[in-house]
C-alpha cells in the first residue's frame, strides 16, 4: 500500500469512529468488564498519540524488509473473534469522557499522524521504543499498526453501539 492509501485509510477509518459517536450512550457500560465507547475512543487516542510519538522520534537505517511485520500485526488486530489486553500505560480510566473533546482530539490525531506518515521516510527503523511481540517497528510498520489496531477498535465500538441500541436506555 503506498502512503497516499495508508492515509486515506487511516482518514475513512477515524471519520467512521466519529460517525459512531453517539453522545447519549457514550458513556455507558454495554454489558460487564466491556469499556465504554468513550474509554474505546480514548485508548484510541492514547496509542495514536504514542503512534505519531514514534513516527516523530528517533529513527535509523532498517537492516531487515521494512514490511517484515505487517502482515503478523494485520493478522492480530483483524482477527475480530481473539481478544487481547491493552498494556497498562495506554488503558482508559473509568469514568465521563467528553464527546466534543474526543472529537477534537480524533481530528488532531489525524491530522498529526497523517503529516508524519507523509512526510517521513516510512523505510526506517523507529527507535523511541518497541512493541511487544514485535521489538522496534519501521515507520512502515507503525503505520499499519496504527491503522489495524484502530480498525479492530472501530469494530469493537460498533458491537458496544449495536449492543446499547438493543437495551432501553437508562440514566447514567
Amino acid at each position: 500500500m503506498e502512503k497516499n492509501e495508508i492515509i486515506a485509510d487511516i482518514e475513512q477509518t477515524i471519520n467512521w469512529i466519529t460517525k459512531l459517536i453517539d453522545p447519549t450512550i457514550y458513556n455507558q457500560v454495554p454489558f460487564e468488564g466491556s469499556w465504554t465507547a468513550g474509554q474505546v475512543v480514548e485508548h484510541i487516542l492514547m496509542v495514536g498519540n504514542g503512534f505519531t510519538q514514534l513516527l516523530n522520534g528517533p529513527n535509523e537505517a532498517t537492516t531487515r524488509p521494512v514490511d517484515e511485520h505487517v502482515s503478523r500485526i494485520k493478522t492480530m488486530f483483524l482477527d475480530f473473534n481473539s481478544k487481547s489486553t491493552a498494556s497498562p500505560n495506554v488503558t482508559p480510566q473509568p469514568g465521563v469522557y467528553d464527546v466534543q473533546d474526543h472529537l477534537t482530539r480524533l481530528e488532531k490525531l489525524k491530522t498529526g499522524i497523517t503529516a508524519a506518515i507523509n512526510s517521513l521516510d516510512l523505510n526506517r527503523t523507529c527507535m523511541g521504543f518497541d512493541i511487544r511481540t514485535f521489538g522496534h517497528l519501521t515507520g512502515l510498520e507503525a503505520a499499519y499498526f496504527f491503522l489495524f489496531h484502530t480498525k479492530k477498535h472501530v469494530h469493537q465500538l460498533q458491537n458496544i453501539v449495536n449492543q446499547l441500541n438493543q437495551q432501553p436506555h437508562l440514566q447514567s
